[in-house]
């Protein structure tokens, strides 16, 4: 059941279930510098919300969780 979004914000468009939605803006400012791909970036609740590939920042997730990623 693969759910097609476009982004209003980047214009990219992905399937919503292969993504991970990051409210953490220290993690996500880490993603970027390491140059994942921000595809979207939505309001939620208030919060900002940035939206990478699941896939794309597998690493980078583990090296955050590990405290590693610089």
């Amino acid at each position: 059941n693969f759910m097609k979004t476009r982004s209003e914000f980047s214009g990219n468009i992905y399937e919503s279930d292969e993504m991970v939605y990051i409210t953490n803006m220290k993690q996500s400012a880490k993603y970027l510098k390491h140059h994942a791909t921000l595809y979207d970036v939505l309001e939620c609740a208030g919060k900002i919300v940035h939206v990478f590939s699941r896939k794309e920042t597998k690493e980078l997730y583990e090296a955050w969780n590990a405290h590693r990623l610089d």
